[in-house]
């Protein structure tokens, strides 16, 4: 996947060494990725996506032990790498630090070596920088529409193994799954409802299709019910509407990724690589990180609300609260919290104010703190 020619160029707080400001840098990112062309790289291993910064600093390391400090533009990040333009020649084999700018704005130090520098014309020169450990692309690309956020640029068939599980009620979508996936080496288990591809989860597997409409149950409602028992295995949802399946909020709570149909072999051979292959063990940590950072944050935030219901005696609010917390803390699998929300849930209704029990609130409150910690 080529950069989004019309992404936007993020500002910057000083100028870069080109001396190129937002629109003036967007212009010429635009006339490279046209001169460039589309096609994807055969050759090349990870696909490259827009990561238009006006400025971002980089650490050098010079042959004799100096440092120096540039400040350069972005042009593209890969898995692998990251494309930055400059004003002056770096030679190959020097190692640097660079300061990606994550999707919220915060850094994060990245050690590389410059593995290409290519003029382009006149002073501008394009710097193309390995970096020493693979990132996590979600961190610093944000999705663009309902386009999937693909690391491998294109996938041989031999190389994806595992065990899979399709739930899919439709006799002709198990027939086109089972073509496309025929040359790898993917052990293909079909069931036909969600309550069967639940129970037949607990056998292990490396990854889960899921189809979002089953006979008994949405995927999403399959997905939540898999990882309020524990099950983290990586899931796709194949779907003919991504923007109903968006809306269940799916990746960032429980990061599945969408397929949507009608999809190529390319398409289902590449997403489901995203899952068999690049979600290692690193990767996987970043998101149990990610994912925990999250979950902390909002039970830290259903304590307040629910001491400052205590404090208002607020009943119907604590109501409100308690019936909220119930449901994201069995999405979450704490099951601990989510059976202390219920029991709250049954009875605040039957209390007249909440000076009548304050334990209740307190406690519930205490319980969520702790489960951030």
């Amino acid at each position: 996947m080529r950069p989004n020619s019309s992404a936007k160029v993020q500002s910057a707080d000083r100028p870069n060494t080109l001396g190129l400001g937002p629109r003036e840098l967007a212009a010429l990112l635009d006339l490279l990725d046209q001169r460039d062309g589309q096609r994807p790289n055969a050759r090349r291993e990870f696909s490259r996506w827009a990561y238009r910064h006006a400025g971002i600093n980089v650490h050098l390391t010079h042959p004799g032990g100096s440092t120096t400090t540039q400040r350069l533009a972005g042009r593209n990040v890969s898995r692998g790498g990251v494309a930055l333009l400059h004003s002056g020649f770096v030679h190959p084999g020097t190692k640097c630090r660079v300061e990606m700018i994550r999707r919220d704005g915060t850094l994060k130090d990245v050690a590389g070596e410059v593995a290409r520098c290519q003029h382009r014309r006149g002073m501008l020169h394009e710097l193309g920088i390995r970096f020493e450990k693979q990132i996590n692309l979600r961190e610093f690309v944000p999705p663009v529409g309902n386009t999937p956020l693909y690391s491998i640029e294109r996938i041989c068939p031999e190389r994806l193994q595992g065990r899979v599980l399709h739930a899919e009620d439709s006799t002709l979508e198990t027939r086109i799954v089972a073509h496309y996936l025929r040359d790898t080496c993917v052990k293909l288990v079909t069931v036909g409802r969600g309550d069967h591809a639940i129970t037949t989860a607990a056998e292990g597997f490396d990854l889960v299709l899921v189809n979002f409409a089953l006979p008994d149950m949405t995927g999403a409602q399959l997905i939540k019910e898999l990882r309020a028992k524990g099950e983290t295995v990586p899931a796709l949802i194949l779907t003919a509407d991504p923007v109903a399946s968006m809306n269940e909020n799916l990746w960032e709570v429980h990061k599945v990724g969408l397929v949507q149909k009608p999809y190529t072999q390319e398409q289902l051979l590449r997403a489901m690589g995203e899952r068999l292959l690049i979600d290692d063990r690193t990767e996987k940590s970043a998101a149990v990180t990610e994912m925990a950072r999250g979950a902390a944050d909002l039970l830290e935030g259903f304590a307040d609300q629910l001491e400052s219901a205590l404090a208002k005696d607020d009943l119907s609010r604590a109501i409100d609260i308690a019936a909220r917390l119930q449901g994201n803390a069995t999405a979450l699998g704490l099951s601990h919290v989510a059976a202390a929300a219920e029991v709250a849930h049954g009875l605040l209704p039957t209390l007249s104010s909440l000076r009548q029990e304050p334990r209740l609130l307190q406690e519930l409150a205490s319980a969520c703190r702790r489960a951030a910690a």
